[in-house]
């Protein structure tokens, strides 16, 4: 699961401005339906943001997988490439997700 789910985690995935809505559907992605955060998984609680406003940021584009996909691309990478929002393409930073299978 990937995109712009457009909520997060209120503790550290916002600066500032209006707290996220949906935040116990969100949270049912790893406590419910078992998925992995991957941004989490591989950067902790950095925060880092994929939407600014004048003020604020917030990340609100993730990327989800589930333990068959993280048994398979066991060296993946997910990072947040801020060029194509810096450079006026989208608002958005895009979530870049690398996928490999280790030999």
């Amino acid at each position: 699961l990937i995109g712009d789910l457009n909520t997060g985690r209120n503790d550290i995935d916002r600066e500032g401005g209006v707290r996220f809505a949906c935040v116990k559907f969100f949270d049912a992605l790893s406590r419910e339906a078992g998925l992995v955060d991957l941004y989490r998984a591989e950067h902790g609680d950095r925060r880092e943001w994929t939407w600014r406003s004048s003020k604020n940021g917030f990340r609100v584009d993730h990327a989800f997988a589930n333990r068959t996909l993280l048994n398979r691309y066991q060296a993946y990478q997910c990072v947040i490439d801020h060029d194509p929002r810096r450079r006026g393409l989208t608002d958005h930073s895009a979530i870049v997700l690398d996928l490999r299978i280790e030999n």
